[in-house]
């Protein structure tokens, strides 16, 4: 058999040439000639035209493979005769015959060159993009060219509706990087990103992809900031996003994806009866040991698509099916009390999907970052800025860029002091840091290590502690002191260690009976926990924050349905487990996974019952600040200023009670 040579396949622009007036047009080059329209008919028929299309795009093999690579050696080697062009490709008589005869087994295991070796490549340039509306995009070569990942870039304006999908996935460790060919020049990528290309790539039609690392210039703070500025755009009107969250290499995605299939076509969240599923649930946990559940960019690149699909090696489904299915998991005592077999933290940011994108379609009196920037505590983020940086796409705010030439601190006391002015009722003070967090920022602005936050009170509009809505009540000082007229109304005098929406159903009840004891202002035996009539009722209707769900007021009848569930949760374990009042699925078990969590109930040194910040302690000040709807927990500071700590709910003081006390005046006070 005589071995392949490189002859020129001959591509007609006019329409139908037989494939014997194709074959005789090219006899003028050395050995027999191939229609490329002909090989990829026979080869993949479907993909005839895209086939065609790639023809006159391909600039992927190198110099010695024949094709012709304008952006390799800077001009176009391919030429125009009698209006035709002429490509080269590896063939011969005998692999022509073969093609024929054969088909696509003979044709394409012919044209796989063996590996290309990469040492050496010089380093891709980025091009400067030419408009504000310009992105860059990669044409993905198809597998059948080249054992490496091979690509070119495009520049494109979205103005003009390129066509194009978009990948998520998490970058993994960059430390061991591996090479895409650009171009004939390298691009650095990490294996998670090569991993996921080399899967995406077709194997005889192009692809064309955004993907971050490589559209983005890396080296560049100009272009990071330009595309940054462009990422609600680009997701949003990509036609799809994969989501690529690894390799399969257990091969569990099947079992998995089926699971997840059929608890999306069964369940009803309002019939009991698909619990029984939930046995099972130990077919997801491969899912969820995957970086990506917990990488931040992935939330704008997931809640702005119009399509995303998850991907786990070569199995796809359709990322609405775990928007719809996960959800309900935090809801099932048998994962709470498993926590160490799942990647509990994947789940929950899962579960958060929904609420973000409700958030990013709704109006609000405060900037929408402020909820992103709570909901998204538990998601990792490689850079201290990109905590705020990763969501600014999936807010409508232009005035709001990315810049990373400013330090981590200037770029959050510049936001904090942004929302100050924009936000009515000093709004930020619910979404601070406080005393949590490590760098030099003010407690009441907003850090990319800060504490995670509880649901803001500010939800709850009836809530008017300082008794008017106005901002233009404090004033910025010298380093960030922030000058605020407030009263100190009352102190932390006892509070509970343990938090009420604990994990398993022991641990609820611990905390219950902690609460129960505060409220007595007892602190030795947890035997005794009768409380007088009154002041048992008092404590019902602090346990549930006197609140609905939904942030309205609540009816009496919620502190006698919580009375209800305290008792039973109170009895013994056999009798407990037994009674149906204390089920995942009670409106006060859900009540109590949702205001208190991150809060802890406590006793004020004028006998009120309160909730307060996780990390308030004992002789920390309750205050009133004028302008703000809820009230704060403040720490002393040795200099008469104060650092904040966080919101607070305090009993019969949430509606303006406060200016009636005996006494009340306002005065300064300084956050710093």
């Amino acid at each position: 058999m005589d071995s392949p040579s490189f002859t020129a396949l001959h591509v007609p622009k006019r329409a139908n040439p037989s494939p014997k007036e194709e074959v005789n047009r090219g006899q003028e080059v050395k050995g027999e000639t191939l229609p490329l329209a002909e090989y990829f008919q026979l080869a993949h028929p479907a993909s005839l035209t895209r086939g065609l299309s790639l023809a006159r795009d391909a600039s992927f093999l190198k110099p010695e493979q024949g094709l012709p690579l304008e952006l390799l050696e800077g001009s176009l080697l391919s030429h125009d005769v009698d209006d035709t062009n002429y490509l080269n490709f590896p063939t011969s008589n005998n692999h022509v015959s073969e093609v024929r005869k054969n088909g696509p087994a003979a044709a394409v295991p012919q044209l796989a060159p063996s590996p290309v070796q990469t040492d050496g490549l010089e380093a891709y340039q980025y091009k400067t993009l030419e408009n504000p509306e310009t992105i860059r995009l990669i044409v993905l070569a198809p597998k059948v060219y080249s054992d490496e990942i091979r690509c070119t870039l495009k520049h494109v304006s979205l103005s003009d509706r390129p066509v194009f999908e978009a990948l998520s996935y998490a970058w993994g460790d960059s430390t061991k990087p591996r090479m895409l060919i650009c171009e004939g020049k390298a691009i650095q990528i990490t294996e998670s990103l090569f991993s996921a290309l080399n899967h995406l790539r077709r194997d005889l039609e192009t692809r064309t992809i955004w993907v971050d690392a490589v559209c983005i210039d890396q080296e560049s703070h100009s272009d990071k900031n330009h595309q940054l500025a462009l990422m609600r755009r680009i997701y949003s009107e990509a036609e799809q996003t994969i989501a690529w969250i690894g390799e399969d290499n257990c091969n569990k995605a099947d079992i998995a994806f089926d699971y997840i299939t059929e608890l999306y076509s069964y369940i009803d969240p309002d019939d009991q009866s698909w619990m029984p599923l939930w046995r099972r649930l130990q077919f997801t946990s491969p899912i969820f040991e995957k970086q990506w559940f917990n990488r931040l960019w992935v939330v704008q690149e997931v809640v702005l698509t119009k399509r995303a699909l998850l991907q786990f090696g070569t199995k796809t489904i359709r990322m609405e099916h775990f928007l719809r299915v996960m959800p309900l998991m935090s809801n099932v005592d048998e994962l709470g009390a498993n926590q160490q077999k799942f990647n509990w933290n994947a789940l929950l940011n899962l579960a958060k999907f929904d609420s973000i994108r409700s958030w990013a379609n709704s109006p609000s009196r405060y900037p929408h970052l402020l909820e992103f920037l709570r909901l998204t505590s538990n998601f990792e983020h490689s850079k201290p800025v990109d905590r705020l940086y990763a969501l600014l796409g999936l807010t409508t705010q232009i005035e709001l860029r990315a810049d990373y030439t400013l330090s981590v601190e200037d770029v959050f006391k510049n936001f904090a002091i942004w929302i100050l002015s924009v936000s009515p009722d000093l709004g930020i003070f619910s979404y601070a840091r406080g005393i949590s967090g490590t760098l030099n920022v003010p407690s009441w602005a907003p850090c990319p290590d800060m504490d995670s936050l509880p649901i803001p009170l500010l939800h709850a509009t009836h809530f008017k502690a300082s008794g008017e809505e106005n901002n233009d009540t404090w004033r910025l000082g010298k380093g960030h002191a922030l000058h605020l007229r407030g009263r100190v109304i009352d102190t932390v005098f006892s509070k509970v260690d343990m938090l009420v929406n604990a994990a398993t159903e022991d641990g609820k009840r611990k905390s219950l009976l902690q609460c129960a004891h505060i409220a007595r202002g007892a602190s030795d035996s947890d035997s005794d926990i009768t409380l007088n009539d009154e002041r048992y009722g008092k404590f019902c209707a602090a346990m549930t924050f006197q609140l609905t769900l939904q942030a309205e007021k609540a009816l009496i009848k919620y502190a006698e349905w919580f009375k209800i569930y305290f008792e039973a949760m109170t009895k013994h374990s056999g009798q407990r487990r037994r009674d149906p009042r204390v089920g995942t699925g009670t409106l006060v078990n859900v009540l109590i996974n949702s205001w208190p969590q991150h809060r802890r109930f406590c006793l004020t040194s004028n006998d009120r019952f309160a909730w307060i910040p996780r990390l308030a302690k004992m002789d920390d000040k309750i205050c009133i600040i004028r302008g703000a709807r809820v009230p704060l927990v403040l720490r002393p500071r040795p200099d008469g200023r104060f650092s904040l700590v966080g919101e607070c709910w305090i009993q019969g003081l949430m509606e303006g009670e406060a200016l009636n006390l005996p006494g009340f005046e306002w005065e300064d006070l300084c956050l710093i």
